[in-house]
């Protein structure tokens, strides 16, 4: 029985990805500004990158964010300035690359989430 248990936790550690491997950012912190480019383009202020990047489109799928979830950022990004709240991005393809230094506007890479922080 000792070794079947042995078996099938190896063998669910092997099926699991490592996040120790993962080249993923969680970005924290204020957003000061959101707005909607006239393509759909939502683009923020982000206190950890101190500049402005797009985060999805309301209108097309960008990077894999359909416009439904997108429509539900904007409203978190929204709901932080409003209440002061801090949000937590994030990327779970980020590369080497951190937070402060996520490219801007277009060229950002899309979060894998956003989350409003009490």
């Amino acid at each position: 029985m000792k070794k079947l248990i042995t078996g099938a936790v190896a063998l669910a550690t092997l099926a699991t990805p490592s996040i120790a491997n993962a080249a993923a950012s969680y970005c924290v912190g204020n957003v000061t500004n959101v707005f909607v480019y006239g393509t759909g383009d939502v683009v923020i202020y982000g206190s950890w990158r101190n500049g402005w990047t797009a985060i999805c489109n309301v209108n097309e799928e960008r990077l894999g964010i359909k416009p439904q979830t997108c429509f539900t950022w904007f409203s978190v990004m929204s709901s932080a300035i409003t209440e002061n709240k801090q949000v937590g991005v994030y990327y779970a393809d980020l590369g080497a690359a951190d937070c402060a230094t996520i490219p801007t506007y277009g060229s950002a890479p899309a979060p894998y989430y956003v989350r409003l922080i009490k």
